[in-house]
């Protein structure tokens, strides 16, 4: 049985962060890269939740609990959990936040994933992509929507194309990543000659797209 001290190391954070009315109508998402080891988080006196996977992501929707305006974040972290047991390896134990802290803010219609996939020719050198998106829609009606989407090369447009009438129903809740059907929508059958396959010694700049506001806590 993993052997969980009384006497267990406890630190106790405290943030106020500050959001802008451009905020409003969003969902608000907390994100902490890593923590050792068992962590509450707390946001103007309201709990949230708790993570004790100190090398794992752990995401809080906190949407519910923020305002505009100033806000406090409290997170309370403990040195052991029965999770330790499992993550113990040849490494310095310093427990604490150690990785970043950040916000994101999404759309209530938004691309909650993606799929990338390029299949070469049997000689290597032309290429199909295909793309899997799927959408979230977290508010109270249903939408219809468009999705567009860009291949570059560089600056230049290789191919674009808009896909309409994409229509998602309402979610009941806001808490879970619910995919709805015909949420996903295929975009398929790319053809691409001669496309630059990957090289560990050459990287080539991604671009980067907008839509989702992404803010680290300092």
């Amino acid at each position: 049985m993993p052997f969980v001290p009384s006497d267990n190391p406890t630190g106790a954070y405290q943030r106020i962060f500050t959001l802008s009315d451009g905020w409003q109508g969003k969902q608000t998402l907390i994100k902490f890269d890593g923590v050792e080891t068992y962590f509450e988080v707390y946001v103007n006196g309201q709990y949230v939740g708790f993570s004790k996977g100190s090398r794992l992501t752990a995401e809080f929707d906190i949407s519910a609990m923020v305002k505009t305006g100033d806000n406090l974040l409290c997170v309370r972290v403990m040195q052991w959990a029965d999770s330790t047991y499992v993550e113990d390896q040849d490494m310095w134990w310093s427990a604490g936040i150690f990785r970043d802290v950040y916000l994101i803010g999404k759309q209530l219609t938004h691309i909650n994933d993606f799929t990338v996939r390029t299949d070469f020719d049997e000689a290597y050198c032309d290429a199909t992509l295909s793309c899997e998106v799927v959408l979230e829609n977290l508010a109270a009606s249903p939408v219809v929507t468009t999705l567009e989407y860009t291949l570059f090369d560089g600056e230049r447009v290789v191919h674009s194309s808009t896909i309409d009438h994409l229509a998602i129903e309402k979610l009941t809740s806001a808490s879970f990543a619910f995919t709805v059907e015909p949420a996903a929508a295929m975009v398929s059958g790319i053809p691409l000659s001669l496309p630059s396959g990957h090289d560990a010694e050459r990287h080539r700049r991604q671009r980067s797209g907008s839509g989702t506001t992404t803010r680290w806590l300092p």
